[in-house]
């Protein structure tokens, strides 16, 4: 892996569930870094502690351990997209201009690539040098990481704004479209395998069950979806109060964690029974959660707070940021102390690293 948190959800699964403990202390501020204009990006954490995130005022950053600029490289668009970070360094990330990127480990350009749509899908890097995304032009592509060329691409019924996941053995991947749909689609052709239709608009990113047997997905429904993943088939469903657009994560044990408009964090066991949910203050919106190695849940609301849950659905610790009404999905990544540091953008155009702050009542 090229480094604690390479990806948006983690790993290709999307699970969310970190390597690193997380912090799990009350804490505060370990440093702030602000760019032009907010931040849903989820930031990128590499092997030596940069942080790599984009910014809806163009740009793509690289941000020291200490918090320092170490490098900034800009589009021509918004960069909603989440960068993905090959092993070599590569950061691959996608623009609301309607390209792909990759640059190198320094920041300079080495491809681009037109998808002819705004791109704030996050792209999901798979064997053969192959970079998944997603575009608003309704596709999946398919990218040659070494030439910036397309090797396929597959159309849904709508806009793709969602992130791609791969199923453990590497053969699928599954995307979500704004056709109320989720697709299973072979990696090694582009052959779709199943689509799967809800109620609603999926703009909630799928993940993939690490026992591949299922698929998890949010709707605007109000539901979230167990897929099965070999024919797309509905294993279970839980009903919440309001839209579903956040990414689920899944725990060790395989519960489901995941956040709802209704302003609940959802934790839902393996079979779709409810163990407990947790009020915030606010509207759960696009951003999904990230889980410690202690099993610590760290989800953002926007009341201005990031909430770090216990596995039972008790408040270990808040994170008020007043400046902003929202934050992108956190990372996990490490100082060299026991607790680590989580990364997280937030609309107030700052990425804040957390290293260890209140609100919300378990039912």
């Amino acid at each position: 892996m090229a480094g604690p948190w390479p990806m948006r959800g983690h790993d290709a699964s999307r699970t969310g569930l970190a390597l690193g403990l997380g912090p799990t202390r009350m804490g505060s501020t370990l440093w702030r870094f602000e760019t032009g204009a907010r931040i849903q990006s989820s930031p990128t954490v590499a092997a030596d502690g940069t942080v790599i995130v984009g910014s809806g005022d163009y740009s793509v950053y690289a941000i020291r351990a200490t918090g320092r600029l170490r490098w900034k490289f800009m589009t021509g668009g918004y960069v909603d997209s989440s960068p993905a970070l090959a092993s070599d360094g590569t950061v691959v990330v996608g623009s609301f201009d309607g390209f792909v990127y990759a640059l190198s480990a320094e920041g300079t350009l080495r491809w681009k690539l037109d998808t002819t749509g705004p791109v704030d899908s996050s792209p999901l890097l798979v064997r053969n040098g192959t970079v998944l995304v997603g575009s608003q032009s309704g596709e999946l592509i398919a990218i040659d990481i070494a030439r910036g060329t397309r090797r396929w691409a597959h159309a849904t019924a709508g806009p793709v704004v969602a992130s791609p996941a791969l199923s453990p053995d590497g053969e699928t991947a599954f995307i979500s479209s704004l056709d109320n749909c989720t697709y299973a689609i072979r990696v090694a052709d582009g052959a779709r395998v199943w689509r799967a239709c809800t109620l609603g608009m999926q703009v909630s990113s799928p993940v993939a069950h690490p026992d591949n047997r299922s698929v998890i997905v949010g709707s605007d429904d109000g539901r979230i979806y167990s897929l099965a993943a070999a024919d797309g088939s509905v294993r279970w469903s839980y009903l919440t109060g309001g839209r579903v657009q956040a990414t689920p994560a899944l725990g060790k044990d395989g519960v489901v964690f995941c956040g709802s408009e209704d302003g609940y964090v959802y934790a839902l066991d393996p079979t779709g029974g409810l163990r407990w949910r947790y009020k915030t203050g606010g509207p759960i919106a696009l951003a999904g959660a990230a889980i410690g190695k202690a099993g610590t849940v760290y989800m953002p609301s926007t009341d201005q707070l990031l909430y770090a849950l216990d596995p039972q659905g008790h408040a270990r610790w808040t994170y008020n940021a007043t400046s902003t009404d929202g934050f992108s999905s956190p990372a996990i990544g490490s100082d060299g102390t026991s607790d680590g540091v989580l990364y997280v953008g937030s609309s107030d155009g700052s990425v804040h690293a957390v290293t260890g702050a209140k609100q919300g009542s378990r039912e």
